[in-house]
């Protein structure tokens, strides 16, 4: 039989392991292109896009914009 410290030890050790490799391996999969998102205005739904009755407001990086018969509107500036 193994020592219950000697196999404790070992489980520590294989879920350190696991656990380094694991975020190594997650880390190699992940893109390198980081680009900021465009402002709604920027790029307008296309004509046959699905229509919404009523208005959806959005914020992005301070600025409020709405959305609303498949148009961006920018409601407030980005300072808020």
């Amino acid at each position: 039989m193994i020592p219950k410290f000697v196999l404790g030890v070992c489980l520590a050790v294989l879920m350190v392991l696991t656990g380094v490799s694991t975020y190594l391996y997650i880390g190699t999969r992940q893109s390198k292109l980081a680009a900021a998102p465009l402002k709604p205005t920027a790029a307008q739904p296309t004509p046959r896009g699905f229509q919404l009755p009523g208005t959806l407001f959005v914020a992005q990086n301070g600025a409020l914009y709405s959305l609303s018969s498949g148009r961006y509107r920018q409601l407030t500036p980005e300072a808020g």
